[in-house]
Order: structure tokens, then sequence, then C-alpha cells
């Protein structure tokens, strides 16, 4: 379908004349005479049925219509500027869109983007945070970060990360522990959602899985991470969502035994669709990232 748009070149006299307020000076930039953009402008009026500047004696003043239409044109004409440069260069610049939830962004891909883009200044990427897998073609997605089976309709997947939960909780917590020789039933527990992963995690070490249904309930791992943290108890989060914490310090494994979910962290993309060279760099870059994830978990399994 053929776009219903103003020729280019009026919408450029237009452009300049309304940032110099000057037809002549217009002119002089785009090296035309001051009656060719006066034409042009003319035209663009004509065409969209609106006064877009006051004719004042030798001054020009935007009416309201020409100065809701500057910034619109001005930003278009940027970005093509911007693009032609890039092509140019051959550094064109490419978006890719990717969707994930808040957690696994703010607490692991956030961190590492920068090295990507440091390697890829030629690639925006557009970061696009929901609790829910999206519509990749209504959403403009390109790859998608899921927590999840990997069983999808119409869409592939590849497995990223381990789906151990660990137990931990802040340094100060574990002393606590050793200091009062407490077991885990005696513990101050903090949950996320519902008590299944610790019920889970008791029944797995021989322990009453009805001895874990005690203690506060929260809906999202962060606030169950910050929880931890405090000092307030102790959690099962997963793995990759503390691995900095667990390096750092600020948190530690009260116990080296793990739990395995039936669900992981996938990386996720359309079926029907071939990926561009670009997202498939992305895509490689986020799967070593998660390998180097796994193998400096395994360096923080020893509990305290």
């Amino acid at each position: 379908m053929a776009r219903n748009l103003p020729p280019l070149i009026a919408l450029r006299a237009f452009e300049a004349a309304a940032r110099l307020l000057s037809f002549t000076r217009a002119g002089e930039e785009l090296h035309v005479t001051q009656s060719a953009i006066s034409h042009q402008v003319n035209r663009l009026e004509t065409d969209l049925g609106m006064i877009l500047f006051e004719r004042r004696h030798r001054s020009l003043k935007l009416t309201r219509e020409g100065q809701t239409l500057l910034p619109i044109v001005s930003d278009a004409l940027d970005r093509i500027e911007t693009g032609v440069e890039s092509l140019s260069r051959g550094e064109l610049v490419t978006e890719v869109g990717i969707s994930l939830t808040y957690p696994i962004g703010v607490k692991w891909l956030s961190a590492r983007l920068p090295r990507f883009l440091k390697m890829h200044s030629n690639i925006d990427i557009h970061v696009h945070y929901a609790t829910q897998l999206v519509d990749f073609a209504e959403e403009n997605i390109d790859i998608a970060l899921r927590w999840g089976t990997g069983r999808w309709p119409n869409l592939d997947s590849v497995r990223l990360f381990s789906s151990e939960l660990v137990c931990v909780g802040s340094p100060e917590f574990a002393a606590r522990l050793r200091t009062e020789n407490r077991t885990f039933p005696d513990l101050p527990l903090l949950h996320q959602d519902n008590f299944r992963d610790w019920e889970d995690w008791f029944g797995s070490v021989g322990l009453d899985p009805s001895a874990a249904r005690t203690g506060p309930v929260v809906d999202d791992s962060l606030t169950l991470i910050q929880a931890a943290l405090t000092g307030e108890g102790a959690i099962l989060a997963r793995a990759p969502l503390v691995l900095e914490e667990l390096q750092s310090g600020v948190l530690v494994r009260l116990s080296p035994h793990t739990t395995q979910k039936d669900k992981a962290y996938y990386l996720v993309t359309r079926r029907d669709r071939q990926l561009a060279p670009f997202v498939h760099d992305l895509c490689n870059f986020i799967r070593s990232e998660a390998h180097d994830t796994d193998l400096a978990l395994s360096g923080t399994s020893e509990a305290l």
C-alpha cells in the first residue's frame, strides 16, 4: 500500500524554513532560491489543507499547526540522515526487540548487555518487560527470555541456565544459625507465591514437608531476594538471580542441597522467521553468557 505522504522536498523546505524562520536562509542552506522554498512550502500547505506560517513583513512566524509539525518532520529527517550516514560507513543501525521478565532483566541481562553493545555499536536493543510470553509479531519482538517448560506453540527454545533452586540467606543470618544451632524446621522461611518450593526442598532432604508451611509469602523474586539480604530469613532462589550476591558474599549458601525445577530459563525465538545475522549474534552472546553463569554457579556450591 502506497504511503500517503507529502513530497520529501516539500518537507525539507518546510523544516529548514521553520527552523531558521526565513525562506531566504532556508534556500541558502538547501542551495536553492528563496522562491523555490516559498513554492514548496505553499505546496505543502495546500496538500495538508492548513497554514504553517504567518507571513509578516520581512519575518516569519510558525502557526500552531506549524509548531506541531516541526518536531515531527525534524525527527524524521534526523533519523533518515543517521541511517544514511551509518549505511555509507557500513554501520547501519539495526534494532532488536527482546522480551523478558523484570527479575531476569534486572538481575542478569542488564549487567551483560553493555559488553555486547560495545562490540556491536550499530545495534539498538529495545527491552520489553512482560510477565507473560508476548505475541512476537504484534509487539515487534525478535527474541525472548522466559521461565517455563520450553514448550510453546510455533516457537523454538534453547535452555539457558540450571533450573536449580538454591537455599541462601545473609551472612549474619547464617552466623546466627550456627550460634543458635538451629535446624531448618525451626528457621524463619520466606516463600515466593506459595509454600510449594520449600515443601519440595524439605521432602528431598527427608524432612516433613508440612513443616515448611510457615512464614511470609511474597509475589516476586526481587522482593524475596531483598528480604534475604536484610536477614529476614532463608529463601529458595533461582540460582542465576543470586549469582552476583553469592560472588560478592552478601548472600551465602545455607545448605549445599538444591532442588531441580521442571522449569528453566529459555531463549525463545519465532519458528516461522529466519533470524537476521545481528539477532543471531545476540542469541549467541546470551547463550555464551548463560554458559559462563552456570560455570560460575558451580563455584558457589559450598554452604557456610
